[in-house]
Parts: structure tokens; C-alpha cells; sequence
């Protein structure tokens, strides 16, 4: 390795272990759009849509997570082989050592490749026939293969393996009693008997299912529990069913598991599917190759550092030439020393220096830069456009695939930072580490500037790094770029964001499988609204409690609530949408609030699914606010009504602001 090289890498740890210690997740929960400044000839040549390749790479990625190892996290990008006529299914894992994953990675190319061969076998056609589209010799998709492959991780999802946590048998058992108990204590719940009953139905037959597996544990038994449960969630009443149970009915984190569990199993059912449709429209899905990537040692080699010794003040002033007075590197030790680190007083530095070595002895490189690096050493022309994760990328990989000169996409990001991380020291990957590092270094620029002005940290919630992305051939994703579309810095994922320091209302809207992610900031003062994609509560962290407190809408319900000031709400549900409501009062109104703690009140209702269109009347015709379109903050006036209609996908919320109690 050069000492250029080995610079570059130092460089890059330094940065790092400062970056962390100012905050260990310094971005919130993002979705990236597709940067669309390629040439239309260039993705033209593509046999693939694009959205099809971001839908059948996530796919893939979540079938490989095989196991539940945060050590060897793998990492997909599909390419067009422009001689064979075929796909190539390339596939890293995070590695230490070139030896690293290689098991996992090998079982991986056993059960994809019994996959594809299953799915191209679904479609005996001859030559004309496949023009043609004439399927009238389709066989079967490949769920079977895909349950073979993905046994062991559908049995820990349910918790049916080695878990200390409840099944799905034991929760369900648990609701289908609450709702048997309800007609014998005459106790009213806002939910239909056909919604119950629809409940009740698919929630027994999954409970027979787990029985029948734990009697016999074959495949074939599998298959059907998936099967069970994918008709659970078709029902739609899980939510309205756990919405209408209390806390002392049941645990909040119980009620997140049960939904997590379900929408993780259902998409093993979903995923063949999926697989089976885009097979029959582009033949050359049906022409699959698994192409695992073994990267050269020198891509795994750690600089030398027997005569190196980290510098916080050194550092801090490298990226900002203004903390090079003694003056100013002591107001910023005064602020970092504090018991948000658990570290000693006068003893940051010690923690910088520590921070730094480890990352330099134990980095890793994660499996979305390897397929980076496999593209540079390897495919020179027509790149791959998607790089997808079984899990949403880290904070790093995420600003370095923006920054790579390849245009690539990475669906999300959790925001989180991982500090044992590195780039490979590749002659290929000089450009692109220097562009990461300009990037990273402004951000971090911009957070020691926030921790000057706030005089404390910026850190926002631990975030849930592991989402389902939208399957495209179930739904278009609304947050899709077309082509030619103009991108900002925050689209292209490099946005790095400081909360605004005084809001006054928060509304939040994120997923449902992740409680911390897409979080608009809403901040009403008088009838400006502030929306963002960023969130921090009144203590820099949201807490537990409120990410797990859930109240599941039902369409056409009008919710009636009152909250007192710097007060979170529970998180409401609609669909795809959560939102979650803090009211801060201006200074005017602080006496005021101490006497009339519940200042204001709001409705939340979800709208009607039919038509959602024609709900928003000539008042909310311009007071509509696109949730996935989002990539940073706006302000929005209100409209006369004192109302903001949210719209997602599938949902469509009112919101509408009271002062004083309703």
C-alpha cells in the first residue's frame, strides 16, 4: 500500500472516531431517490426498467439474509450481461479478512441457484413462443426453494427457534382471547364484526399451522405456516385488532414484534411472487447467475501504525482551520467532556485516540463498497444502477455511494454510524475515498458547528435499520424519480442535517416497520408549517416509550385528542404512515400553558381509500403534503380550516389543530 494510501486510510478513521464521538447516528432515516443525470441513451440499452432492477435486487437481498449475524451482513446489485443475454446476481458480505463470509456466501449460491433454476424451469418456451408471450407452459414459482433456502431465519422471525421472546402462536393465542372476551364483558371497540371475524379466522389457522410444524418439521409444513400468515396480513386487521387492546391488554413491544413478524414472513410469500411476475414479463430474469465476490487481500490490508499516535485537537483543526486557537479547541473539549459519552472529564482525547486505533485494526469493509470495488476491478461498462442490503445502508456507505463517480443507487439509509468501517486501499478507489472524504469532513464541519450553537449534541434515535423496501410489482413506489427529473444533494443521499434549534409542533410520519424512520418535522405557529425529513425530541433522543405506543386508524375513523405542551404522542398508524404529535408553545403563551396544560387539541382522521382524490376539497386542493417526496425541510401555510392532509402510498391523514381544549 502507498503511503498516499495509507494516509487516506488514517485520514479516514480520524474522521470516524471524532464523527462519533459527536453523535453515533448523526442523520435520520432516509430514502434516496435515483440520481437521473444518465444519459436516456445510456438506460435505453438496459432490458430492465429500472424500478424492476431496484425491485428484484431488494428482493434478493432480503432472501439473503439467511442468518440473524450482524458480523456478515450481505449486500446485492444485479447486472445485465450484455454477451449472455442473462443477469448477474452478484453478492458480497461485510468482511474483516479476505476469508471472511465465504461459508455464508457459499451457502447463499447454493439456494439461489436452486431458485433460479426453478424459475427459469417455470417457463419451458421456445424462442417464439417468448416473444410472443405465450405462457400457456408455466409450471410454478419457486417458493418451495425459497423456503428451503431461507428455513432458519422464517423460524427465528417467528420465534420458533432458540428464542427467549413469544411466538407468533403465543401472541396470537393472546389476542384471539381479548377479542372472545369482548362479547362476554359487553365491552366496546371501534371495530367491525367482519373485521374480527376475518381477524379471528386467518389468526386460528396460523395458530394450527405452528402446531402442525412442531409436530412435524418438514418443509412442506413451513410452506403452509408462510402460507398462514401471508393470508393474515392480506386481512388488514391485525392492526385494528391491537389498536383496540390497551397496554394492560398487552405490552406495546409485544404489539411491534407481532407486526414485525408478519410483515417479515409474509414477504418470503410475497418475494416469489414477485419473482414469478417479473420473470414471466422480462425473460431474462429467468436467466439468472449468482456471482459471488471474493475481493484481492490487498483490498483487506490495514495501514502501518507502530509510530502513529491520533490527535483530537490536530484533527478538529484539520477540518476546521478555526479550532486551531487553543481558545476554541477548549470550549469544544469543555462541551464534548460530558456524561453523554460516559467519558471522564479532560478525558475525550484518550477516547479519540482509542476510537481511532480500534477502527484502524478492526475496520471492515461492508459488502455494498466490496460491490463498488467488484465494479471498478471488474465491469467496465454497464454498471449495475441498484446496490441493495439486507438491511437499509449505514450512515458511511450511504454518503460514499453518493459520492461514487458510477452513477449507483441505494434505496435507504438508517442513518446510523458504524465506526469499525473503511474503504478498500485500492488504486481504483482513490477518487472515491477522496470524494467521500471531502463530504464526510463537511458534515462533520457542520455538526461541530451545531455543537457550538446548541452547546450540547445532535442525536437523533436509534433507528430501526432493518425495513421491507416496496416491491414494485405490488406497488409503485411514489418516491421514484423520472427520468430527467433534476436531483438535490439530499436526493443524491449526502444530506447532512442539523434539527432546527425551536419548533413548535412536531407531526412525524415515517414507516410502519420502522418507528424511526421518515419522520417529517411539522412545526406549527400560528398557520405555518414546518415539514422535514428530520426529527429530535425535547431531550435530543426519542424515547422508547413513544416509539413502541401505537394507535392503529382505521379508514374513515376521526380521532379526538388533547396533548399537553413538550408532550410526545403516541405513534398514530395509517397503512404505510405513522405519525406522532409534539406541541412546544411560543414563550408568549409559556404562563398561559402552566394554568391550561392541554393548550391544544387535534383530529387525525384517515381518510376514506376510495377515491382519496375527491376527499380533498377546494380548501385542502394546495394544503397536501407528499410524504415519500420529502428530502428536507419545507414550510407550509395552513389553510383556513387549521387543517394538513399527509399522503402516502396508501393512506391519505387529516390533521386538524385546536387551540384550547375541543
Amino acid at each position: 500500500m502507498s503511503q498516499a494510501r495509507n494516509n487516506l486510510q488514517i485520514r479516514c478513521a480520524e474522521n470516524i472516531a471524532l464523527a462519533l464521538i459527536l453523535h453515533t447516528v448523526p442523520s435520520p432515516p432516509t430514502d434516496n431517490k435515483w440520481p437521473n443525470n444518465v444519459s436516456h441513451n445510456l438506460q435505453k440499452k438496459y432490458s430492465l426498467p429500472f424500478d424492476k432492477e431496484r425491485s428484484l435486487t431488494g428482493i434478493i437481498a432480503f432472501l439473503s439474509s439467511l442468518r440473524d449475524d450482524p458480523d456478515h451482513i450481505p449486500a446485492v446489485c444485479v447486472r445485465e450481461d450484455p454477451d449472455g443475454g442473462g443477469l448477474n446476481v452478484i453478492v458480497a458480505v461485510n468482511k474483516r479478512r479476505e476469508s471472511d463470509g465465504n461459508s455464508l456466501l457459499q451457502d447463499l449460491k447454493g439456494g439461489f441457484e436452486q431458485i433460479f433454476q426453478t424459475l427459469a424451469g417455470a417457463f419451458i418456451l421456445s424462442q417464439d413462443n417468448e416473444h410472443q408471450h405465450d405462457h400457456s407452459n408455466i409450471k410454478s414459482d419457486p417458493f418451495t426453494e425459497i423456503v428451503s433456502m431461507c428455513s432458519a431465519r422464517i423460524l427465528n422471525r417467528l420465534h420458533l427457534r432458540n428464542s427467549s421472546k413469544k411466538n407468533i402462536k403465543q401472541v396470537l393465542v393472546e389476542i384471539i382471547n381479548f377479542e372472545a372476551r369482548l362479547g362476554k364483558n359487553n365491552r366496546k371497540i371501534k371495530i367491525t364484526t367482519k373485521v374480527r371475524t376475518s381477524f379471528v379466522t386467518a389468526a386460528k389457522r396460523v395458530v394450527k399451522l405452528v402446531d402442525l410444524w412442531l409436530k412435524h418439521q418438514t418443509t412442506s409444513r413451513l410452506e403452509d405456516l408462510v402460507e398462514g400468515v401471508y393470508a393474515l396480513y392480506k386481512t388488514h386487521a391485525t392492526r385494528s385488532m391491537l389498536n383496540a387492546m390497551t397496554h394492560k391488554d398487552m405490552d406495546p413491544s409485544l404489539k411491534a414484534s407481532l407486526i414485525n413478524m408478519i410483515d417479515k414472513v409474509a414477504r418470503y410469500r410475497q418475494a416469489s411472487k414477485s419473482l414469478y411476475r417479473m420473470a414471466k414479463e422480462y425473460p431474462i430474469v429467468r436467466r439468472m447467475k449468482f456471482v459471488p465476490v471474493n475481493l484481492p487481500q490487498e483490498a483487506f490490508e490495514s495501514p502501518p501504525i507502530d509510530q502513529y499516535q491520533p490527535n483530537l485537537a490536530s484533527t478538529i483543526s484539520r477540518i476546521d482551520p478555526k479550532y486551531s486557537k487553543k481558545e476554541n479547541i477548549d470550549q469544544l473539549r469543555r462541551l464534548l467532556n460530558t456524561k453523554e459519552t460516559n467519558v471522564k472529564e479532560t478525558n475525550v482525547d484518550d477516547e479519540f485516540s482509542k476510537k481511532t486505533l480500534k477502527i484502524l485494526e478492526y475496520a471492515k469493509v461492508h459488502a455494498e463498497i466490496q460491490l463498488i470495488a467488484y465494479c471498478e476491478l471488474l465491469i467496465p461498462n454497464f454498471p449495475p444502477r441498484v446496490i441493495c442490503s439486507s438491511k437499509d445502508a449505514c450512515y458511511l456507505c450511504n454518503i460514499c455511494i453518493a459520492v461514487y463517480q458510477k452513477n449507483m443507487h441505494i434505496p435507504r439509509c438508517h442513518g446510523r454510524l458504524w465506526p469499525n468501517w473503511r474503504i478498500p486501499p485500492l488504486p481504483q478507489l482513490v477518487t472515491t475515498q477522496q470524494n467521500f472524504t471531502t463530504t464526510f469532513e463537511r458534515n462533520i464541519k457542520e455538526s461541530l458547528g451545531a455543537l457550538q450553537l446548541r452547546q450540547k449534541r445532535t442525536n437523533y434515535p436509534q433507528p430501526n435499520e432493518s425495513t421491507l423496501l416496496t416491491l414494485s410489482s405490488v406497488r409503485t413506489s411514489r418516491s421514484m424519480n423520472c427520468p430527467g427529473e433534476k436531483q438535490t444533494g439530499s436526493q443524491l443521499g449526502i444530506h447532512h442535517t442539523i434539527p432546527a434549534l425551536d419548533n413548535s409542533l412536531l407531526v412525524d410520519g415515517n414507516d410502519r416497520s420502522s418507528p424511526a424512520r421518515r419522520r417529517p418535522d411539522t412545526a406549527v405557529g400560528g398557520s405555518l408549517v414546518q415539514i422535514d425529513s428530520t426529527f429530535e425530541s425535547n431531550s435530543s433522543t426519542l424515547t422508547s416509550q413513544s416509539v413502541t405506543s401505537y394507535y392503529y386508524l382505521s379508514q374513515g375513523e376521526i380521532l379526538k385528542k388533547s396533548t399537553m405542551l413538550r408532550k410526545t404522542s403516541q405513534l398514530y398508524t395509517a397503512g404505510q404512515l405513522e405519525v406522532q404529535i409534539e406541541i412546544e408553545a411560543p414563550k408568549s403563551l409559556v404562563e398561559k400553558a402552566k394554568k391550561n396544560a392541554s393548550l391544544y387539541s387535534y383530529n387525525i382522521e384517515w381518510l376514506m381509500a376510495e377515491s382519496p382524490e375527491k376527499r380533498l376539497d377546494r380548501c385542502h386542493s394546495t394544503c397536501v403534503v407528499d410524504v415519500e417526496s420529502l428530502r428536507g425541510e419545507i414550510s407550509h401555510e395552513l389553510c383556513s380550516q387549521k387543517s394538513l392532509d399527509i399522503l402516502t402510498n396508501d393512506a391519505v391523514l387529516r390533521l386538524s389543530f385546536y387551540p384550547g381544549l375541543q
